[in-house]
């Protein structure tokens, strides 16, 4: 295994640079559970996870997928979405930056059309939807 993960969720002001929560492992709920390969996992932002020390000459190997109502989004470490679509700057707010940097990130404000166009796009997908049905 190269990964454990904790069946909790920690509060994002708890939260150091780049996730660290290392001040919080007594306070997590038990050892964690070692992730098993070729288990899909779903976690969130907010889950404790930790990369474990493989032999030497092995690899680690995974993807992760980003849905919806993450609390930061990374925008230089991520794939924009081909159509479009932005996340909800009621919910997500986008970080510019490289987050393995000494400079740092920055937190960029949200367009104010942001979330009208995610609007629209979900209407038309609506509406692409309902046809597709008829």
């Amino acid at each position: 295994s190269s990964c454990k993960a904790w069946n909790c969720s920690i509060a994002p002001q708890a939260v150091g640079r780049l996730g660290d929560i290392e001040h919080l492992r007594g306070a997590l709920p038990g050892p964690g559970q070692e992730l098993q390969a070729g288990q899909l996992y779903w976690i969130t932002d907010r889950t404790p996870h930790e990369s474990l020390a493989l032999p030497e000459g092995s690899y680690r190997q995974f993807f992760r997928l980003v849905t919806s109502q993450v609390s930061l989004w990374y925008k230089n470490h991520s794939t924009q979405n081909p159509l479009g679509v932005e996340p909800d700057p009621s919910i997500t707010r986008v970080v510019v930056g490289d987050k393995f940097g000494d400079d740092g990130v920055e937190v960029v404000e949200p367009d104010p059309s942001a979330l009208e166009r995610r609007m629209e796009e979900l209407e038309r997908l609506r509406q692409n939807s309902d046809s597709d049905t008829e």
